[in-house]
């Protein structure tokens, strides 16, 4: 949804945009509809579907429609970085005019997306806050952690082993598939581009610049540490580090290369924050379970309360005036955070959905990166990583 959300913002501030979203199989994610909801416009409308029966809601169908014709994409490819970028996927795409053979196929068409929204009756509901909440206590949708450790862990389980435990060689070979581009910043909508799609042009994306391709670390957006056994009172202080020690990949030419090999930027730097400037604190909003909590402060401490590094007090409130450590507490431990494995998406400059997975899916997280190290300058700190 980063690649998408400005476009959706752009798009549904002046025109008609609808979507119809399955929830199936878990292939959905908190972060994914919370991104998305915050992207529609005052013309954008989201329908989530689900048929509790055994069927599953898997159709993937783009209708564009203008003045003098009507765009049909239908393919393989869902709604994601992988459907849109790196995947192999396929997919048709008809432009039908005004003949009565294309009328009669559009009409179809429009009968099947009304059947999904509109005419769904209580299998499809109008997405917002309270239902990307209902969602998570149901268990119909899960966090981007999850979903890549539940992918790690079937990766993991697929692999040709032979009984005597050694790694057999590979079966098939590997490909080079580039990687998805860098998400496109909003940019205000302007009255001769709204003119423009209203009639009868192509919808495009603006032209990326020539550059050189961008490792992958500058492109992360997910980043992850172990909690261990946690600061403060309640065991909600995370401690965030001014350098990391690397364990895997190279950030030479990107925002964490800090021009020292073996080394990165601090944890610290994923929030937007200089290590160096420890003069500064910020506070940030933190998503937990599709609930925004308020006032989560990252700040160095000073005086008696100063351990030489920067800390995240993970105690911010909701508009409904209760605490995320409330929300900790309901899940039935006395301490929560101990022992896990926290983990932040950027959703916005001071914005993150949190994520919060047992200590066990350590190793499949530690797959499923592409860049790890330690929260800290040795071995014996905290693992961190990034996907």
């Amino acid at each position: 949804m980063a690649h998408l959300k400005p476009l959706i913002s752009t798009f549904s501030s002046t025109r008609p945009f609808e979507l119809i979203v399955g929830v199936d199989l878990k292939g959905t994610t908190v972060e994914g509809l919370t991104m998305l909801r915050e992207s529609l416009q005052q013309h954008g409308k989201v329908f989530i579907f689900h048929n509790n029966g055994t069927s599953t809601f898997h159709p993937k169908l783009f209708c564009l429609r203008y003045h003098e014709r009507t765009d049909l994409y239908v393919g393989s490819g869902n709604f994601t970085a992988g459907g849109l970028f790196t995947n192999h996927e396929a997919g048709l795409v008809l432009s039908l005019g005004k003949t009565a053979p294309e009328s009669a196929l559009l009409t179809q068409v429009n009968e099947c997306l009304d059947n999904w929204s509109i005419n769904a009756g209580n299998c499809s509901r109008i997405l917002d806050q309270k239902l990307i909440e209902e969602l998570v206590e149901q268990g119909l949708v899960v966090t981007e952690a999850q979903a890549r450790a539940a992918i790690s862990r079937g990766q993991a389980s697929e692999a040709n082993k032979p009984p005597n435990g050694t790694q057999a060689p590979p079966l098939f070979g590997a490909l080079a598939v580039p990687s998805a581009p860098p998400p496109l910043a909003a940019t205000p909508t302007s009255n001769s581009t709204s003119a423009g799609l209203a009639g009868n042009a192509p919808i495009t994306a603006p032209a990326a610049a020539a550059s050189t391709p961008t490792p992958v670390i500058a492109n992360n957006q997910t980043f992850w540490i172990e909690t261990k056994s946690m600061t403060g009172g309640s065991r909600n202080i995370l401690d965030l580090s001014m350098r990391s020690l690397l364990s895997k990949g190279d950030p030479k030419g990107t925002s964490f290369d800090i021009g020292e090999p073996g080394f990165m930027q601090g944890s610290v730097a994923f929030f937007g924050l200089n290590p160096a400037d420890t003069d500064t604190y910020k506070d940030v909003t933190l998503i937990f379970e599709g609930v925004e909590y308020f006032g989560n402060r990252i700040l160095f401490p000073e005086g008696s309360h100063a351990n030489g590094t920067w800390r995240l007090q993970i105690k911010g409130t909701a508009f409904s005036g209760k605490k995320i450590t409330d929300a900790f507490r309901e899940k039935g431990q006395i301490h929560y955070l101990v022992q896990k494995i926290a983990i932040f998406e950027k959703l916005g400059a001071d914005r993150f959905a949190l994520s919060i997975l047992d200590a066990v899916e350590l190793a499949n997280l530690q797959a499923a990166s592409n860049f790890l190290a330690f929260n800290g300058s040795t071995k014996s700190a905290k693992r961190i990583g990034f996907f």
